[in-house]
């Protein structure tokens, strides 16, 4: 597939190179429609299998397992810290209805775009 410009050890080496870029691109697709189209459904932990599976994959084939996992530990404290529970009162549950007229942020629902000035 690649001859000519490159050695054959060269070709090989960039072969595998897109290989493993390609499964990446794929993997990861999966993986982004397993966690939003299972969570738009209510199947919140259909992401976590194709989650684990992606992570042993990785870790299998990445050059960099330790700068990786610090990047992964870092990515799942953050997101543990910035991904909290709303209280009860700032607002609908999600997929919950709104009636016409209720305001969530600066829209009124089912009426017209309206930015909220404070007063």
């Amino acid at each position: 597939m690649l001859r000519g410009r490159f050695r054959p050890s060269e070709a090989l080496l960039l072969q595998e190179n897109l290989l493993k870029l390609l499964l990446n691109v794929v993997f990861f697709q999966v993986l982004w429609h397993a966690c939003i189209g299972g969570a738009s459904k209510g199947l919140w932990w259909l992401g976590l299998p194709v989650l684990a599976a992606f992570v042993i994959y990785h870790f299998r084939v990445t050059d960099w397992r330790t700068a990786d996992a610090k990047l992964l530990l870092a990515t799942v404290l953050l997101g543990g810290v910035g991904d909290r529970p709303r209280p009860p009162d700032q607002g609908p549950e999600p997929g919950q209805q709104l009636v016409q007229g209720e305001r969530l942020g600066h829209v009124v629902v089912a009426a017209r775009v309206e930015t909220v000035h404070p007063v």
